[in-house]
């Protein structure tokens, strides 16, 4: 697909889905539609970011120079930036209609439960020594430890719930948000179980909780797989548990590759320049949708 296809593919992705993604932005002014649109705004954020271009300075240069001639109403930089931060709930939308848009997964076995794998990954707004007196989003980021880095930050985990496919990445069937401090397994089983009964879900050792396990088993059918921790007098080199361990390591390695994919495509885990609220989600809701919009068009 060449760069003009992929330009109005997302233009009519915006376009078609608007009665939805701007229900909740709509503009309550005189200037309700400005020569420059909305779809046209998200457009131009969903093409930068594919393409590399994750600031929003570096987005509006780009199409200064290239993309003028697609748009020719591009307001000055001020305005850009000032818009965009007002469509977080639009990418947000935009997010939850290509989640529902995916396909259904066909699972390897007749009969069998699907199967999924979960991990968290930690969206930094700041990190080390200017984590302890930040100040961004304080109402949905705090400070929590990396522990993949070993290094404390002030920001917001993202949950991921994704479809086991067979010599391919998970296909994203869930994503949850919370501050930082929240424990992984605590948000699985207050906010992800619930919404996803009747599967088989493997996990790290931060969801291994047995009574969580029993709990959610019996009230949602969902049997959560995790590493096993050993517990206090358990002994080192159980042969038992590091089978265990190393089979369910393996099942779930999909999902580190899923996080590192995103990263590479969208930068979503470096949030250092955001600067209020609203920024903050259109980072985290415009990276969101821009890694679907990837996988679902432009990923072959």
């Amino acid at each position: 697909m060449d760069w003009e296809t992929e330009l109005i593919t997302l233009y009519f992705l915006v376009s078609q889905n608007a009665e939805n993604i701007f229900s909740e932005s709509m503009r309550m002014s005189p200037n309700s539609e400005p020569e420059f649109t909305d779809a046209e705004l998200m457009t131009i954020y969903l093409y930068c970011t594919k393409e590399g271009y994750q600031k929003k300075t570096q987005m509006h240069k780009y199409v200064k120079k290239h993309l003028l001639s697609w748009f020719p109403k591009l307001p000055t930089y001020q305005a850009f930036s000032y818009r965009l931060n007002l469509l977080e709930s639009a990418f947000r939308s935009l997010s939850n209609e290509l989640l529902d848009a995916l396909p259904e997964v066909d699972w390897l076995y007749e009969g069998r439960r699907k199967e999924a794998v979960t991990d968290s990954l930690p969206i930094m707004l700041s990190k080390g020594n200017g984590c302890e007196n930040a100040k961004i989003a304080r109402n949905m980021a705090d400070k929590g430890l990396c522990s993949t880095k070993n290094v404390w930050y002030h920001g917001i985990k993202l949950h991921l719930l994704g479809w086991i496919i067979p010599h391919k990445m998970p296909q994203p069937a869930a994503i949850v948000l919370s501050a930082a401090s929240e424990h992984d397994g605590t948000v699985f089983f207050q906010q992800m179980a619930p919404l996803n009964p009747n599967i088989v879900v493997y996990a790290d050792k931060a969801y291994d909780f047995p009574q969580s396990v029993i709990e959610v088993k019996n009230e949602y059918n969902l049997e959560l797989i995790a590493i096993h921790k050993r517990q206090k007098g358990e002994p080192k080199n159980d042969a038992f548990w590091n089978y265990f361990n190393t089979m369910v390591s393996r099942i779930r390695q999909p999902i580190e590759s899923a996080f590192n994919w995103l990263i590479e495509h969208t930068d979503i885990q470096n949030a250092a320049k955001c600067r209020s609220d609203k920024g903050t989600l259109l980072h985290i809701f415009g990276k969101i949708a821009t890694a679907l919009c990837i996988y679902i068009f432009f990923n072959s």
